[in-house]
């Protein structure tokens, strides 16, 4: 495995202050901790990279493959404004996509692709990791299970599912609460607990080689259910152990059978796994596909969970899943600016409220990995990369090319 200079600097200068400090605190008693401070040590911060790093499971896609219509006259994008550290630019889209460290940018109106190009030595066949844009496939994959009668209700509390949680003062807790980030479960990120990173959920949710053990340790905050949005790592690790216990089969397997094969996926994919001897997916992170079929997934949510006349997903749940509920006054401890911008959190989707009363919806991954959905004038954008690149607001990017593909109708 090739291991970056940045990464080996950091394995040199910090490995054997970590290992002192964990020996003294006593947190290296376990076979588990010493892969957790190998990788956390070795791997460091997250990248693109990490699909290749951990064990995965494979995602099979079955024939025939659904495609696209190309536009017979495609749009002609006029320059796109950014801002980088509140410097202010302007440039083309493909310049702007290759100066951002974009991998893919695709672009669909109504079912028709406008825009499929490859950056930065990617192409339509690299593997992507999905980052946090796997929730929002979790949540449509706890949909399915509901209508198929392996979970009764998102209002049931999750101590029916995961007894070993009873007695915990969890006893409130619904798989609602879980879509919504709103558990009141104990989570410490990464910003709460610097310098000591180690010691963080975030982390600990990442690298763990047994995600099972550490998401039946969860215990409660002083935050009551529902009462509160928090983002939490936990909640898709809680989610994964559901849907495998309920449906008899991996959440990779049920999501292969469920959305892989009925979409006609262009192409395999894979779900990165917390260790080949427990093999549980990494469910706030792990799936690695195309930009190709992410966008088919996003094309599946903008039409209701129906793919060619097969209804996937319940109409009722993408439509709870992602629209604005004007009766939500949780305080967000994470995200306020978003927040306070118009936006919203639901089911593992963010959403912003426009002006004129539409709203959009989006997954949203680590380094830039967005699927970008408009109801209103029937638009998926998805965006992939390497990194954010040098973009403070790739919503605002997204809206642009939105209003440049509303003009072109008129």
């Amino acid at each position: 495995m090739h291991i970056p200079p940045e990464r080996i600097k950091k394995l040199i200068s910090s490995t054997a202050v970590v290992i002192i400090i964990l020996f003294g605190l006593g947190l290296m008693t376990s076979g588990g901790s010493v892969i957790y401070m190998v990788r956390l040590v070795v791997w460091g911060r997250t990248d693109t990279g990490d699909a290749a790093r951990f064990a995965v499971r494979s995602i099979l896609n079955r024939a025939p493959v659904s495609t696209f219509r190309s536009s017979d006259t495609p749009v002609t994008f006029e320059p796109i404004s950014h801002t980088w550290q509140g410097e202010s630019y302007s440039s083309m889209l493909d310049e702007l996509m290759t100066s951002s460290n974009t991998t893919a940018l695709i672009i669909l109106q109504d079912g028709t692709l406008q825009h499929e190009h490859y950056y930065n030595g990617a192409s339509q066949s690299t593997l992507i990791p999905a980052f946090s844009v796997v929730q929002s496939f979790n949540s449509a994959l706890i949909g399915i299970a509901i209508a198929e009668g392996f979970i009764e209700s998102v209002d049931d509390p999750i101590v029916e599912y995961l007894p070993e949680l009873d007695g915990r003062g969890l006893e409130g807790v619904t798989i609602r609460h879980l879509l919504n980030m709103s558990t009141g479960i104990r989570y410490f990120n990464e910003e709460a607990i610097s310098p000591f990173i180690w010691m963080s959920d975030d982390a600990r949710t990442y690298y763990m080689p047994d995600l099972r053990e550490l998401a039946l340790k969860v215990v409660p905050s002083a935050e009551q259910p529902g009462e509160k949005f928090h983002y939490n790592n936990y909640h898709s690790l809680l989610e994964g152990m559901i849907l495998e216990r309920t449906t008899g089969v991996t959440v990779s397997y049920y999501l292969q059978e469920k959305l892989w094969k009925p979409l006609g996926m262009q192409y395999p994919a894979t779900w990165s796994v917390d260790s080949k001897l427990n093999a549980f997916e990494k469910m706030t992170s792990g799936l690695n596909a195309r930009s190709i079929d992410f966008a088919r997934f996003g094309q599946l949510m903008l039409e209701n969970g129906d793919w060619q006349g097969r209804q996937l997903i319940p109409e009722s749940w993408v439509r709870e899943s992602t629209r604005p509920d004007a009766k939500d006054e949780r305080a967000w401890m994470d995200f306020t600016d978003f927040k306070e911008a118009g936006g919203y959190y639901k089911y593992h989707w963010w959403g912003i409220r426009r002006p004129d009363g539409h709203y959009v919806f989006f997954a949203k991954g680590s380094h830039g990995q967005y699927i970008y959905i408009c109801p209103k004038y029937r638009i998926v954008i998805v965006r992939n990369g390497n990194s954010e690149g040098q973009v403070d607001d790739w919503l605002g990017v997204f809206q642009q090319i939105e209003d440049q593909l509303v003009a072109n109708l008129d």
